[in-house]
């Protein structure tokens, strides 16, 4: 699995909990927090260039062209 790959299922984790909070579940509080920090950290790792934790072995990704940025 890819860091690309990773933040899709993270967006579809964080409707999904996010949903649970609001219906008032406090315990889908934490499990949303820790979707969207570590969706935040690939997200930049994939734009600025870094480590995405947990994928490929934690290598450096590359900086994203400035073409696909726009």
């Amino acid at each position: 699995m890819d860091a690309a790959g990773r933040n899709r299922m993270l967006s579809q984790m964080i409707g999904f909990y996010a949903e649970q909070a609001i219906d008032g579940d406090v315990a889908a509080k934490g499990t949303l927090a820790e979707a969207i920090d570590l969706h935040d950290e690939s997200f930049y790792a994939l734009k600025n260039g870094g480590i995405a934790p947990g994928i490929g072995g934690d290598r450096e990704l590359p900086a994203a062209p400035p073409e696909v940025l726009r």
